[in-house]
């Protein structure tokens, strides 16, 4: 594991910065749009597997999501995809906070 990832395990976990409940949500919501959006392709996991050069495991994760994934993980994806990863984000967000009654981040 590198530098990054460990450095902001230890700011959301340690320091209480990030509500990793709601985050966790919101990845859950971005996981869905995702697996959609793959579906909607009419691509098997296998297929977009060869188109990004990532693992099935990793795609796994990103549908299911078990572990976090990363931004480059995301991206290849969207761009394989042609899905707009920005506005799925957003939404995603925006999903999640009309689920809390507007609670604001925490």
């Amino acid at each position: 594991m590198g530098i990054y990832p460990l450095f902001f395990s230890f700011v959301k976990g340690k320091l209480g910065l990030v509500n990793n409940e709601r985050s966790e949500r919101v990845l859950q919501i971005l996981s869905l749009k995702i697996k959609s959006a793959r579906e909607a392709a009419g691509l098997s996991k296998n297929e977009l597997s060869k188109m990004t050069g990532l693992d099935r495991s990793t795609l796994r994760f990103v549908e299911d999501p078990t572990e976090n994934p990363t931004i480059l993980t995301l991206i290849r994806i969207s761009l394989a995809l042609d899905f707009d990863l920005g506005k799925a984000l957003a939404e995603s967000f925006a999903e999640e906070r009309e689920a809390n009654d507007g609670e604001p981040n925490s």
